[in-house]
């Protein structure tokens, strides 16, 4: 038995000492009849706050027991004496005089034999008033009235519900007056088969010590629309979450919104249909058109469900994190920042709850790893996440020639950043990678020497190794001069591509790059025996052509190659701004005779701090790639008939992911009415050209309106660039669906 504001007749002994004269209530051993446990109720005054205050005399008051099944059909025992109700589940008060229990308690009573102690109930009574039925209301024989109460208790931290009394045609209250808690009572009558409003009245005040009249009818314009939604058992949370209810965006006349129920009515609601929507951050309910029926009462009766929840464990060996923390966190797949986000220990089992009804990501990183899984939440179900980890154990020796390199760093490439150790004296190192791959790269930094790392790429790791490095011991510098002065030109750029045999016996290329300092000199990276080409770029000066750098016959290889560059010569200035008028410093920009295929820039370039970026005018008819990390990327014909020129840059919309289903499929979109493919596609959607191997693409900074886009694979190029295949591009409508499905061309 579980009653709210009720105490047990051997708590409220226990806890206060009787004075000779006061009220006494009978032994609890004495609850029984016939051999079989019995019920008793007995009245008190209370603060709400300390619970029984006083016990008060048993004359004149009685029990109310509404059997669950038929809450209409009111049991009434007189408290202070022992009975026994028939078995089953009620609702229950007290009322003496013109006082009453301010909120409806639960007794589930079965006729269990007795072992020494019946269920004696305190229960508090406080003053209330009457509600009668108004003369002009007629009733159906198969109805009752229904009065709700909205204020006779309670913070929704108390987990009660309103004061809910109903009465038959028949019943003895109805006319003049069935007693209520003092507050606002909502009366209606309801159809008792199907359990449908017939007629609702507004809310009326009830006060203490008097009679209120309510007279529900039938609305005489439009419809009446009446709600009652069960919340969830609140008995897990007290964060009880306010929801917000519209009908055709119009807020109720009427809500209560409680800790276990929520009631809402529209009164008069014009027009043939209205929409429902409730708006919740933690429960969910399915938005629905009403058909609205004028001159009656619409009733809608649901569930609240919780929003779901996915639990995510982590499976790892313990220690084998070190002092990293692991995140959690999930995100809409289309976009960087995580909805929720919490640690997690390995062992563990932690919950991200109330998230929305979409395709989600979860996502776990432990330093610069990064594992994603995919979770569909669109059926409002719970999901569970497992992240099962073992660790790879990688160690080896580093060789700088033929010697072991003490100290040397060395990392590898996880996709999301790089996990780095350091050989020890000897140039031993051991490192812990967490995720298989047939294609690792690796770099080595020795410690005795200047310049870019030694890379690896291709490094295959699918179990604990052994991998040594063995770096070669080469010194080539690279001297970068101007083409006319022979002046040396700092900071200017160098890629160097390294061609060399692979084991396996396929020729491999690397390209690496270095910056020339105030000497315009570049140190590379160490070299593997094979070929060296070279390109270099510099602010003011267009992009030199391949320059050979001739063969590399052995390990120690060293020489001097310079590269020169020719300057740009006259300029025009273009001033990148935002559409708020702000400078946009930072952006990259090319210059291309065609967004499609291939072939190199022009001519690249970078806005200084004032977003001015000077364009060489000999690149007159050419097309600006233009990007910025601060701004959506553009696509702008450049006419060298200015020496000034300003292009509005406009915000970014939010990445785009697409899933494609295949892995290496090319894709061109249309950026600002051209179609763009290639190194162009990488370029301005800081991707790639080609979806990953998961079979997604995902664009970043892209401009806030419908993307057009043509995904393919088997399909000539020279079909695309030329536009023939045009017609099968996919138009993605903004704003983005969180995932994006395209068809490839085939």
């Amino acid at each position: 038995m579980r009653i709210p504001l009720a105490l047990a007749f051997s708590v409220l002994i226990a806890k206060t000492a009787l004075p000779a004269d006061a009220i006494r209530i009978p032994d609890a051993k004495t609850g029984e009849i016939n051999g079989v446990v019995a019920v008793m109720f007995w009245p008190a005054t209370s603060t709400h706050t300390r619970g029984v205050d006083e016990l008060l005399p048993a004359d004149h008051c009685h029990a109310v027991l509404e059997p669950w099944t038929n809450l209409a059909a009111e049991l009434t025992f007189d408290c202070g004496i022992w009975f026994q109700p028939p078995e089953g589940r009620y609702r229950v008060w007290l009322e003496r005089g013109d006082s009453l229990t301010p909120t409806t308690g639960s007794l589930n009573y079965a006729a269990a034999p007795f072992t020494g102690r019946g269920n004696g109930v305190i229960m508090p009574v406080e003053p209330g008033g009457r509600v009668a039925l108004a003369a002009d209301v007629s009733m159906p024989p198969n109805s009752e009235l229904r009065l709700i109460n909205f204020d006779s208790c309670c913070t929704a931290s108390r987990f009660t519900h309103p004061f809910d009394r109903r009465a038959l045609p028949t019943s003895r209250g109805l006319r003049n007056g069935l007693l209520m808690p003092p507050g606002r009572v909502l009366a209606g009558v309801f159809n008792r088969a199907t359990n449908e409003a017939i007629a609702l009245a507004p809310p009326a005040q009830v006060v203490a010590g008097k009679l209120t009249f309510v007279s529900p009818h039938a609305p005489a314009n439009g419809t009446d629309v009446f709600v009652s939604l069960m919340r969830p058992d609140i008995r897990h949370s007290r964060d009880i979450d306010p929801i917000r209810l519209t009908l055709g965006g119009r807020a109720p006349q009427t809500l209560f919104d409680g800790s276990d129920r929520v009631y809402a009515v529209w009164y008069g609601v014009e027009g043939k249909s209205a929409r429902l929507v409730v708006e919740s951050k933690t429960l969910q309910l399915a938005a629905r058109d009403l058909k609205l029926a004028p001159g009656h009462v619409v009733t809608v009766r649901d569930e609240l469900r919780r929003l779901p929840s996915i639990a995510v464990s982590l499976l790892a060996p313990p220690g084998a994190l070190a002092d990293r923390e692991a995140v959690v966190d999930v995100r809409q797949p289309s976009r960087v920042e995580p909805m929720r986000s919490t640690s997690i220990a390995p062992g563990e089992e932690t919950r991200l709850a109330a998230l929305p009804l979409e395709p989600l990501d979860v996502m776990l990183t432990i330093g610069p790893w990064q594992f994603r899984r995919h979770v569909d939440l669109t059926r409002g179900l719970d999901e569970q996440v497992v992240f099962d980890l073992h660790p790879i154990i990688v160690k080896g020796t580093v060789f700088y020639g033929r010697d072991p390199s003490p100290h040397a760093g060395v990392g590898f490439e996880t996709g999301h950043g790089w996990e780095r150790t350091k050989a020890d004296e000897n140039g031993h190192y051991e490192v812990t990678l967490w995720s298989p791959n047939d294609a690792y790269l690796a770099e080595v930094n020795v410690a005795s020497r200047e310049g870019p790392p030694f890379e690896e790429g291709f490094v295959q790791i699918r179990d604990s190794r052994t991998l040594d490095f063995h770096v070669p011991a080469t010194r080539y510098d690279v001297r970068v001069v101007d083409a006319a002065s022979g002046a040396a030109i700092a900071a200017a750029t160098v890629s160097a591509a390294n061609v060399w045999k692979h084991e396996s016996g396929e020729e491999a290329t690397i390209v690496q790059r270095a910056i020339t300092n105030e000497d315009g000199v570049a140190a590379l990276a160490p070299l593997r025996r094979g070929k060296l080409s070279l390109r270099a770029r510099a602010s003011g000066y267009f992009d030199s052509a391949a320059v050979d750098g001739g063969s590399i016959e052995t390990d120690d290889a060293s020489g001097t190659i310079e590269v020169q560059l020719r300057a740009v010569g006259e300029t025009s200035r273009v001033h990148l701004r935002s559409t708020t008028g702000q400078p946009i410093a930072g952006a990259e920009v090319w210059a291309v005779a065609a967004t499609t295929g291939t072939r190199p820039p022009l001519w690249r370039g970078t806005s200084d701090s004032e977003g001015v970026v000077a364009v060489p005018r000999s690149v007159d008819g050419s097309t600006l790639l233009i990007r910025s990390r601060n701004t959506a990327s553009a696509v702008r014909s450049f006419r060298a008939t200015a020496r000034e020129e300003e292009i509005m840059m406009n915000a970014a919309a939010p990445p785009l992911r697409i899933s494609i289903g295949t892995p290496d499929t090319r894709i061109a979109i249309w950026v600002d009415g051209l179609r763009i493919t290639g190194p162009a596609v990488t370029f301005l959607t800081w991707s790639s050209e080609v979806s990953d191997s998961a079979g997604f693409w995902s664009a970043a900074n892209l401009p806030p309106q419908p993307m057009r886009l043509l995904a393919w694979r088997r399909v000539r190029e020279t079909e695309i660039v030329t536009g023939m295949r045009d017609v099968s591009a996919e138009t993605i409508a903004y704003p983005w669906p969180a995932v994006v499905r395209v068809t490839p061309l085939d």
